[in-house]
């Protein structure tokens, strides 16, 4: 009897281990599957990867530039890969579309003899062109745009060409633009032309050097229908401008027409006044001028500016300046 209860309480011990055993292997079972759902997932995937490289447009939403002529009908960003050399009796890039930028990237729009302008505008119903940092040169205009209403001109190097560096029309903004040694005027603001809509103007940070006209020349619209948009010129360079007439052609910077401000300008050794002024309205300060040759051909730097009356210009003559807004002759 007392054998037969023995061999019980082992039995149950036994029952008992294979108990805890069969829940231990259970146990580890349900956590490997919960391991598995929540860091794996299935070895074979619903649908191949997709591919993550971009187009070449999605990359560089531009196109480009490598040839002339180059004719511009749709809007958009354009930009230079490499210099570009013109074709003969061409312009180098027509445009004929508003809402362009043109970006040299750079790089040079080199013309021939024969060539027209190395830009040129086609219409005066067009606006919003955006021309940048590069050189053109070698043109009859390095830029010929003055039926472009609201430009924008900057970072540019335009020199050598055989009429003017830039011909612009009315709202335009020209930021650090240099003018050099053009047959014609080195930049000019030509209202007149875009007279269905008439919006200021700024020139600054820029130079005009050695050009055979004027440095930098505005002509406000005259007609009657419209308001003038005025312009600001600031902190520019003029000089040497002039030499292919003489004196008295050739000023560093010439208004002709009202609603100006002229201000921190620096002219120098121009063949005509270093400022002539010839409308009314306009405020003229703080400019510096010597051994511009004006109208009598002096150099002695005492008669460097030239303001029609109704502006605004007081002028004084280094060192006796008493008004820090004076025009300085030195």
């Amino acid at each position: 009897m007392r054998k037969a209860k023995l061999m019980s309480s082992a039995q149950s011990h036994r029952l008992h281990t294979s108990l805890l055993v069969l829940i231990l292997i259970t146990g580890l079972a349900i956590l490997a599957t919960l391991a598995s759902s929540a860091f794996g997932g299935p070895l074979d995937p619903p649908a191949p990867p997709g591919s993550t490289m971009k187009t070449l447009q999605q990359v560089e939403p531009r196109t480009p530039i490598s040839s002339v002529p180059f004719t511009i009908t749709e809007s958009g960003s354009y930009y230079f890969t490499n210099h570009i050399v013109a074709a003969p009796n061409a312009a180098g890039i027509y445009v004929d579309a508003s809402d362009v930028t043109i970006d040299l990237n750079g790089f040079s729009l080199v013309g021939t003899t024969t060539s027209q302008d190395g830009i040129l505008a086609l219409e005066n119903s067009y606006r919003n062109l955006t021309v940048r940092n590069g050189t053109i040169t070698g043109w009859r205009n390095g830029i010929g745009a003055e039926f472009i209403l609201g430009a924008v001109y900057e970072d540019l190097t335009l020199r050598n060409n055989t009429g003017g560096g830039l011909r612009a029309g009315a709202g335009v903004l020209i930021d650090r633009v240099r003018a050099l040694v053009n047959g014609d005027h080195g930049i000019l603001i030509n209202e007149a032309v875009t007279i269905d809509s008439v919006e200021g103007s700024v020139i600054r940070s820029s130079m005009a050097n050695g050009n055979g006209l004027d440095g930098i020349q505005f002509n406000e619209v005259d007609d009657f229908r419209y308001r003038p948009g005025g312009v600001l010129i600031e902190d520019n360079i003029a000089s040497d401008n002039g030499g292919s007439l003489g004196a008295p052609y050739g000023a560093g910077i010439r208004i002709n027409g009202n609603r100006a401000r002229v201000e921190g300008n620096n002219v120098v050794s121009n063949d005509g006044f270093g400022i002539n002024v010839t409308g009314a309205h306009n405020y003229i300060i703080g400019n510096s001028g010597a051994y511009n040759l004006n109208a009598t051909g002096d150099d002695l730097g005492f008669d460097n500016f030239s303001f029609a009356g109704g502006n605004y210009a007081p002028e004084e003559t280094s060192p006796t300046v008493t008004n820090p807004l004076s025009n300085v002759n030195y």
